[in-house]
């Protein structure tokens, strides 16, 4: 993930990443939209730049996604 980083912050391009993983997005992602019901409901977070983003923040962002996933699925324990 960390040469996705390099090359986006290099070359300034748009990259999409996929992940179920609340930490990974919340320390490398500028917005992050979740997906739930096969594309029925979106949500959309405007994070701004990773490179801001403090250990706290990260976390903080972290948890709170992942109690977003724990309200949209029975699957997330």
């Amino acid at each position: 993930m960390e040469d996705i980083q390099k090359i986006w912050m290099r070359r300034g391009i748009s990259v999409i990443m996929v992940t179920h993983d609340p930490a990974e997005a919340a320390r490398l992602s500028t917005d992050i939209i979740i997906v739930q019901d096969k594309l029925s409901k979106t949500d959309s977070i405007d994070l701004g730049s990773p490179e801001e983003r403090t250990m706290d923040e990260i976390d903080r962002i972290a948890r709170s996604l992942l109690s977003r996933m724990k309200e949209s699925s029975s699957f997330v324990q």
